[in-house]
């Protein structure tokens, strides 16, 4: 049975407990403890700690306390968690038992701080909740206020208040006293989703998802409770699909783009770049230039317009480096051993050419060797660096005594990296 209880996919949800399960049973997921039974001292301390534990989507324990008993709790605290007092005095330590009223106090305090802030970004959080329910200028509100906080400058702070106020709500569940804040927590739960799905992104957060598919018709109509997102450009999910050319095609339709067209680019741009540099780490150079432009626009040195016609010129920039491999003549995976073998060396064209034949070489003949978890045995790894030496032997005399070893050993990191073996490796579809 304990296991069963412990594991919060099983049906088994609730228990009736004394003794060992009381003191002794460690189930992080249990939120809540339900007291009648009068407990006092290291006991008590042992008791609470049941529903304390730290699990994940669990902001705070819940203690229903039927007989009183927070003064022994102040007491035990006392004893133990480093007060000392003498002659009966109270204990003045901070206890880790809340009571929900406090609980309360801190979640209108949240949203009145929020609603200040979003004020100053012109958004009326309290207009958004009083639109009627059964047109679309709710939905008109939600998307200005979506567009608004998705620029740099307010995203951060916005996201801040929303995980604060789920977190608080979570911990004063069920309790009815937080229902006037349910709007709030709804409406800004629907922003912050839009934002996530206007970028192109899933939402990333158990508590937005659960208010968003459970709670969405208190606040909208059920006729239009479904938030359509519409957009020029793809899913970044499936960017794997779709080329340089295409996703130009594409941005070049969109003539004033928002603050929501940046993001989804800036996610395209950013999906697309990772197996590339992946693949050949010659594009660092490439993935900087864009991290610098991202880190820019995050400063506030960009509108969302500027960013995004910056993020479409750097896609010329990504198009012509895809297109390399077909210019040079090599595969994705030769192309990233040519990089690292030209790195620093001083070739004629007549010897680059050299070079691309040798990666050819290198890359054929790796595939004959690279047996399943060839990096765990040192006989193994030794058959490749040999291998790889006797390959580069025949690189042109440019490669003098210090750059020939030292791109012997670039390009076993890079195998020893990029291939695990048995025909696994970044390449493979």
């Amino acid at each position: 049975m304990d296991e069963k209880f412990k594991d919060p996919e099983d049906d088994l949800r609730i228990v009736f407990v004394c003794a060992m399960w009381l003191t002794g049973f460690d189930a992080p997921a249990v939120s809540t403890l339900y007291l009648d039974k009068p407990l006092k001292s290291h006991t008590l301390m042992q008791t609470i700690a049941r529903a304390n534990r730290v699990y994940a989507g669990k902001s705070a324990g819940q203690i229903v306390d039927y007989i009183n008993i927070f003064s022994a709790l102040q007491q035990a605290l006392g004893m133990y968690g480093g007060g000392v007092a003498e002659g009966g005095a109270n204990y003045n330590v901070d206890s880790p038992a809340k009571d929900k009223s406090e609980l309360v106090t801190a979640l209108g305090i949240a949203t009145g701080e929020l609603q200040v802030f979003l004020n100053s970004k012109d958004i009326d959080l309290a207009g958004i909740i009083s639109a009627p329910a059964d047109g679309f200028a709710k939905l008109s509100l939600l998307d200005n206020a979506s567009e608004i906080l998705l620029e740099p400058k307010n995203k951060e702070e916005f996201t801040a208040f929303v995980r604060q106020i789920n977190r608080i709500f979570k911990a004063i569940m069920p309790d009815d006293s937080a229902n006037k804040y349910v709007p709030h927590r709804i409406a800004i739960n629907i922003i912050y989703s839009q934002m996530r799905l206007k970028s192109g992104l899933s939402i990333d957060d158990e508590d937005v998802l659960d208010v968003v598919r459970n709670q969405v018709n208190e606040l909208l109509d059920e006729s239009i409770s479904t938030i359509q997102i519409k957009s020029n450009l793809p899913e970044p999910i499936n960017i794997a699909e779709i080329d340089f050319d295409a996703l130009a095609t594409m941005v070049a339709k969109i003539e004033k783009p928002k603050p929501s067209d940046a993001e989804r680019l800036k996610n395209l741009i950013e999906r697309k770049l990772q197996p590339m540099v992946l693949k050949n780490k010659a594009r660092q150079d490439l993935q900087q230039k864009f991290l610098e432009l991202v880190e820019q626009y995050n400063l506030g040195a960009y509108t969302a317009e500027e960013f995004f016609n910056t993020l479409k010129e750097f896609i010329t920039d990504l198009e012509h480096e895809e297109k390399r491999t077909v210019r040079e003549g090599l595969s994705e995976e030769e192309l990233a051993v040519y990089d690292l073998m030209i790195q620093g060396a001083p070739l004629s064209d007549k010897e680059r050419n050299k070079v691309k034949e040798i990666a050819k070489e290198l890359t054929e003949k790796m595939q004959e060797i690279l047996v399943i978890d060839w990096r765990k045995k040192q006989r193994t790894k030794a058959r490749v660096k040999n291998m790889i030496e006797e390959v580069l032997d025949s690189l042109p005399e440019s490669y003098d005594d210090d750059l020939w070893p030292k791109t012997c050993s670039e390009v076993y990191m890079h195998i020893f990296e990029k291939y695990p073996g048995q025909g696994q490796s970044v390449y493979s579809h």
